[in-house]
């Protein structure tokens, strides 16, 4: 009979229990000591005779710490004396040792196995297979490990080939394994078979997570816009569920494991490229669960489903991407069109779908971004919608989209180690590694012009912008205007490195042009034709939004500051605020035309400003304005020109609507519509067309002259109420005119 002894207690023992993870052995029951915990199965000198000579010899080399009274002794496995007191250097070549955690009370809470190898040549032969495992330490001249040994779970049949099959083995080092190999196929070997054939048919059990998460693998995971990402994984550990200081539903309060995943990133501030670590986890589930239905998992289960060309063709698309990331975010700030899914971080982090050009800006300071979500990650987001889809119950209530993926401090982190130094400090010139590239993020920071809105966006769905240089050529303004006004765009280019400028270096490089008339005769479509024309980004700002803020010249600053580096076209519509002559009565406004009058001074890009009031412009503004364009109001020939060039524009679907309106053309010309109000009657009538027809090419004469009657009306209705106020008004002081004249 195999006889053991208890860990615990030190004490004889023949039971055995057998548990989810292992076999244990327990007090007997006529021992007066309990076993909560799991204790670690430790042979006897009984057990002697049933063992080879072979294995009695290893048991020889194995040193076990034991409980002796209060005291933790060192034995010799083989006849259980006490050697701690002998130095005997090499005398074994492993360690055992069963760890207990205790509470403030000195209560058990946790018993971890601890095998040490010390065996030189071993530990030689051991860091030169794990290349890389964080959390170990490989420098040494002993080797930790912590039950359940996942080392050994990955790399006890490669150091078991190397020990073998190497000529240059020495015999000590073959010797030595033989002691690591005992106790290996005696006390572990059989629950990693056990979770290895677990994990081939493509499930796992939670407490075997750590057995699909090998450190230097790489991780396969959806972003939060449903993009495909991959990263670099590096520690793992379970961790205890955290009662206190959470919310109720909070992943801490249950126990986890957690493991450190890493990508590549810009350092803005160095100008390199840089790891960055985050830290995930994966809340505690019951039974077996598919592999790929986690919510981060390594790309080998692909493999094991024989999918090489879907993992081929999806490195491929990773490596394109990570090049395209390289470029804009490492580059000058780039415009983009971009089509898809996108996360606002302005506004609650609501994702919505955005179809408008960008600007991709992701070394922008906050001073750039202004008042956007300050724990925006650019780098990578794990979803919370998607998690809950595929790992039903990780977050807690259902629809709770709130409860995303929590921070977590790492387990071992990046940056300690150099088993990935080459990522670290990689400048911005030299080209990507495969696998670099493919370690990029998924998403990319940038500002939505239209919106007005910072937005995390895909990589994927970024497109170069399609610039309609043709434009300004379609432009209705007199001729001479327009051939002055392309000129000056065209030189000022030049005139940025080479040109005329102020005696003060990066004054006066700036082109200024004023813009004014009556509304709807084409102020805004001018500065947009122009910005097309030069390919450059419009950067619109409407002074009459910002004119009753508190902070106005700051956030006026931070607009300048963006159309600068974005080499955009500045427009400052209803600019009349910041142009009218300033006075003795109003000392802040004052203030502020001042600081706008030095900003345009430095400022070296182009700007339009619209206004309505030219009169009533500062004197001071005459120097710093190169050209002034008045745009009379449309005359029947302009408005021909404008809906001939609006019907053009018209999808390839509305041919026949396109050729009815031509044949009307001199009939919608007649019509007293100005510019903006024409664009709108075209498409608001489209649009009917399409809504009442249920197809596209329905659009016809008589649906867009049905719109411009209520433009036309509504615009009359609107004058003849104008009329009434004033009328009104002028009575009400004519007749407080004549009482004053009476009592005066």
């Amino acid at each position: 009979m195999v006889q053991f002894i208890c860990s615990k207690c030190g004490t004889p023992s023949t039971t055995q229990e057998t548990t989810k993870d292992g076999v244990v052995v327990t007090c007997s029951p006529e021992s007066p000591q309990t076993t909560e915990n799991k204790p670690v199965p430790v042979p006897t000198k009984a057990a002697e005779a049933d063992v080879s000579k072979e294995d009695a010899a290893n048991l020889t080399r194995i040193g076990r710490f034991v409980k002796k009274g209060t005291d933790r002794v060192l034995v010799d496995e083989s006849n259980w004396k006490d050697t701690s007191n002998r130095s005997e250097d090499g005398k074994y070549a492993i360690l055992v040792d069963d760890k207990v955690r205790v509470d403030w009370e000195g209560n058990e809470i946790e018993r971890k196995q601890e095998l040490t190898i010390v065996s030189i040549p071993l530990v030689k032969a051991f860091v030169s297979v794990v290349r890389y495992y964080p959390g170990i330490s490989l420098g040494g001249n002993e080797i930790v490990l912590t039950a359940p040994y996942a080392p050994l779970f990955f790399y006890y049949d490669d150091l078991s080939k190397i020990v073998q099959e190497k000529e240059d083995s020495s015999p000590e080092l073959k010797q030595d394994f033989k002691v690591l190999a005992h106790f290996y196929t005696r006390w572990v070997k059989q629950s990693h078979d056990d979770i290895r054939t677990r994990i081939q048919k493509g499930v796992v059990l939670f407490e075997d997570l750590w057995a699909v998460f090998r450190p230097g693998d790489f991780v396969y995971s959806l972003d939060e816009l449903g993009e495909p990402c991959l990263h670099g994984l590096g520690a793992g550990e379970y961790r205890r569920a955290e009662n206190s200081g959470y919310q109720e539903y909070s992943i801490r309060r249950f126990k986890r494991f957690s493991v450190d995943l890493w990508n590549v990133t810009w350092d803005k501030a160095g100008g390199v490229f840089q790891r960055i670590t985050a830290t995930r986890s994966i809340r505690i589930y019951s039974e077996a669960r598919k592999i790929s239905s986690l919510p981060f998992y390594p790309l080998s289960p692909y493999y094991a489903e024989g999918n090489q060309n879907k993992i081929d063709a999806l490195l491929d698309t990773l490596k394109e991407r990570g090049n395209k990331w390289k470029g804009l975010v490492s580059e000058k700030p780039a415009c983009q069109l971009y089509q898809g899914a996108a996360r606002q971080l302005t506004n609650g982090n609501d994702t919505e779908y955005m179809d408008e050009r960008v600007m991709v800006d992701a070394s922008a300071t906050m001073v750039l971004m202004g008042k956007v979500n300050q724990e925006f990650v650019a780098n990578f987001n794990f979803s919370s919608e998607y998690l809950k889809r595929q790992t039903p119950g990780l977050i807690g209530r259902a629809g709770d989209s709130k409860q995303t993926i929590e921070y977590e401090w790492p387990v071992h982190g990046a940056g300690m180690d150099e088993d990935f130094a080459e990522f670290d400090d990689f400048p911005r010139d030299r080209p990507f590694t495969d696998r670099q590239a493919q370690l990029c993020p998924s998403s990319v920071l940038c500002y939505a012009i239209k919106s007005r809105a910072w937005y995390e966006v895909s990589l994927s769905k970024l497109k170069d912008v399609e610039w309609d240089k043709s434009g300004l050529g379609s432009l209705v303004i007199d001729p001479d205007t327009k051939k002055m006004l392309a000129g000056l765009v065209e030189q000022h280019r030049k005139n940025r490195v080479r040109g005329l400028s102020d005696i003060v270096q990066s004054k006066g490089k700036g082109l200024i042009i004023v813009l004014f008339g009556t509304p709807g005769v084409g102020k805004t479509l001018t500065a947009e034709t122009v910005a097309e024309y030069t390919k450059k980004p419009l950067y619109p700002i409407n002074i009459g939004e910002l004119s009753s803020q508190n902070d106005l010249v700051e956030r006026l600053s931070m607009h300048f500051n963006r159309a600068s580096r974005w080499d955009a076209v500045l427009l400052l519509d209803e600019a009349d605020v910041l142009l009218e002559k300033r006075s003795y009565e109003n000392l802040q406004r004052n203030a502020v035309v001042s600081v706008f009058l030095r900003m345009l001074e430095y400022y070296e890009g182009i700007i339009f400003l619209t206004t309505n009031r030219l009169l009533t412009m500062d004197s001071a503004f005459e120097s710093r304005i190169q050209l002034a364009i008045e745009l009379e109001d449309l005359t029947t020939s302009s408005r021909r020109q404008i809906w001939k060039n609006l019907i053009n524009r018209l999808d390839e679907d509305e041919d026949v609507g396109k050729k009815e309106l031509l044949d009307h053309l001199d009939e919608l010309a007649e019509w007293e519509l100005n510019g903006r109000q024409i664009r709108n009657v075209l498409s608001t009538a489209e649009s009917f067309a399409l809504g009442t027809q249920r197809r596209r090419g329905a659009l016809r004469f008589k649906m867009v002259e049905k719109m411009a009657n209520r433009v036309i009306d509504f615009h009359e209705f609107f004058e003849d109420k104008a009329h009434e106020r004033k009328a009104q008004l002028g009575m009400i002081t004519s007749r407080q005119f004549q009482e004053r004249r009476r009592f005066g």
